[in-house]
């Protein structure tokens, strides 16, 4: 009997803290991942596509003046992080960012002109890319956080 009471208080060592998950709990696990990852695709790509489409032109006086995305270094690094989609992602979209919002507002202290007022078109779309973009790299957070969890699991013997 005294082994028989041992070997159960071993076992109920062995398995102290160590709480049972649902047998579907791996599968929605996957799902998740596997949602995650299409959805981060979507918003990588969305972002990707209106910057490097946006493009217009305005006439001010005479003079004819274009805004396309190739004209910012923040806006190519924007594009070219969207392209790898990885953990540069958030690094992108602060460095855009930064930009868009002195296009919109200005800097009176280092005399820059704001020039969404002219080119109301382009900004519109690098704002929208911008957004996106942020609910990407929010995407690559839940990413991270999902596969801790994922590997916490399987470091604990509950997959």
């Amino acid at each position: 009997m005294a082994s028989s009471n041992t070997t159960e208080a071993e076992q109920a060592v062995k398995t102290a803290g160590k709480a049972e998950l649902p047998a579907a709990a791996p599968d929605l696990l996957k799902a998740a991942d596997l949602g995650l990852r299409l959805l981060l695709f979507v918003a990588t790509l969305v972002p990707l596509v209106v910057t490097v489409t946006s493009k217009q032109t305005k006439y001010i006086y005479t003079f004819k003046t274009v805004a396309k995305f190739n004209y910012s270094s923040a806006l190519i690094y924007f594009v070219v992080a969207c392209s790898l989609m990885g953990g540069i992602m958030a690094s992108a979209t602060g460095a855009v960012a930064s930009i868009a919002y002195i296009a919109l507002r200005g800097n009176s202290h280092v005399l820059w002109m704001k020039v969404c007022n002219q080119f109301d078109k382009f900004c519109t779309s690098i704002g929208s890319s911008v957004s996106i973009s942020l609910i990407a790299a929010i995407i690559l957070v839940l990413l991270v956080l999902l596969s801790t969890y994922s590997l916490y699991l399987r470091s604990h013997n509950f997959s």
